[in-house]
């Protein structure tokens, strides 16, 4: 699982060919498909109540060689004989607990776990930055589909939900090793919360491996929840009566009146406003979906 979190191929046990001299099963074969050349990592695991000792490591190293592994490692229970530390010197075998295996990787399976969710947080921020941002122009004409539509509350909570997930990345963890639990902030009757430090709802992770989990699954289905409701939103505006028109129209109209004009309303008066907003209606260009 640790490899296969890091984008490796990893199978357990796989019996693999060794050149010339038959074949062998390994307790972990790890390939890095990413790899321009082959990639091959060998794991043996020894969960024994003895240390290993040299003739295990001399063993393994054999196999390494006959199946053209790059890398070993020895994952031992209780550690490891002076001579099997002796027999791995100069050679591409690694002796190791699990832990210290796991710390070994520690900055790799974090900065690949980063990057997955970096991407889903990237599609996350877009709809949020589409329907939330307050200096654009575009929110206005996108929730008009759901607002004419009777769907308006239901986009809300969906952003509500993809909010938790932004403000869990901005304080999450910055290394793999964060002792748990981690805690995200939450709202109120968010599922599972429970009162954090200063006595506010949170959603408590018990370490960094959860944190990623939480943030994938949770993640993707408000992506999964959100686009079923904008299609939905879509649909239901093309079966309104006039086709959407007086939606258009009455969005039209606010994104007008959200311009820069609006600072000198009070300056102006009403009666020159009013003149202004209707001069500006027809130079203003927005497309609705089908053309129109």
């Amino acid at each position: 699982m640790l490899f296969r979190e890091m984008g490796y191929d990893a199978v357990t046990p796989l019996t693999v060919k060794l050149a010339g001299r038959g074949s062998k099963e390994v307790d972990v074969y790890i390939h890095d498909p990413r790899a321009c050349v082959n990639q091959v990592m060998l794991v043996e695991c020894k969960y024994w109540e003895s240390p290993v000792p040299q003739d295990t490591v001399h063993s393994f190293h054999t196999i390494m060689s006959g199946a053209g592994a790059n890398t070993g490692f020895i994952i031992s229970k209780v550690g490891f004989q002076s001579g099997a530390y002796e027999a791995a010197s100069s050679t591409n075998i690694h002796l190791l607990s699990w832990d210290e295996l796991q710390r070994k990787f520690g900055r790799q399976w974090y900065l690949h776990k980063s990057g997955i969710a970096d991407k889903l947080i990237g599609e996350l921020r877009a709809i949020d930055r589409n329907y939330l941002d307050q200096f654009a122009r575009g929110p206005i004409h996108n929730t008009m589909f759901f607002s004419a539509t009777g769907l308006t509350q239901e986009l809300l909570d969906v952003l509500a939900d993809i909010r938790i997930v932004l403000m869990a990345t901005t304080g999450g963890p910055k290394s793999y090793d964060v002792s748990g639990p981690i805690e995200v902030s939450v709202y109120e009757g968010f599922p599972g919360a429970t009162k954090g430090r200063w006595d506010l709802p949170v959603h408590k992770l018990d370490g960094v491996r959860e944190y990623f989990e939480w943030i994938g699954d949770y993640g993707r289905a408000q992506l999964d929840r959100f686009e079923a409701l904008r299609k939905r939103a879509h649909q239901g505006f093309d079966e309104l009566p006039d086709g959407g028109d007086a939606a258009f129209a009455e969005t039209l109209k606010y994104m007008v009146e959200e311009m820069p004009i609006r600072s000198f309303k009070e300056d102006l008066g009403q009666e020159t406003y009013d003149k202004l907003i209707q001069q500006r209606v027809p130079e203003t260009r927005l497309f609705k979906p089908n053309g129109r």
